[in-house]
């Protein structure tokens, strides 16, 4: 077994862990131009983090997951997950009761998705 399998083997059977955890392995992938491996971690980490509830580590995924799709030519693809991550953002800083620099942070990548979005739907000759 690969180092990285082990650690993707770790990291699966801790389901507490798992979400948090795929997300930097899926992003360090897609900074080094590495699209189906970013893919496949963001993938999985989205499975679990829809299993488990996890709202907020679902839009980040999704949001990451959606630029590695529109850099591996799919923008398709990207523009569904972009779209969902920009709506479970608005919902979940709306909900949220945190502090303000919290929300803050959730506007943020909200309003980066939406670009994102934007962008992708330009490609595909569609509006939003």
């Amino acid at each position: 077994m690969a180092s990285n399998d082990l650690y993707l083997f770790i990291i699966l059977n801790n389901t507490a862990l798992s979400c948090t955890c795929l997300l930097p392995p899926g992003r360090i992938e897609y900074h080094l131009g590495r699209l189906p491996t970013a893919v496949s971690h963001l993938q999985a980490g989205l499975l679990l983090s829809e299993q488990l509830g996890r709202a907020e580590d679902e839009a980040r995924l999704r949001h990451r997951l959606g630029l590695a799709l529109w850099q591996s030519g799919d923008p398709g693809g990207a523009s569904l997950q972009l779209d969902r991550a920009a709506t479970l953002f608005e919902s979940i800083r709306r909900e949220t009761r945190g502090s303000a620099e919290g929300r803050l942070s959730l506007f943020d990548l909200q309003t980066a998705c939406y670009q994102s979005l934007q962008r992708v739907l330009v490609l595909l000759g569609r509006e939003h």
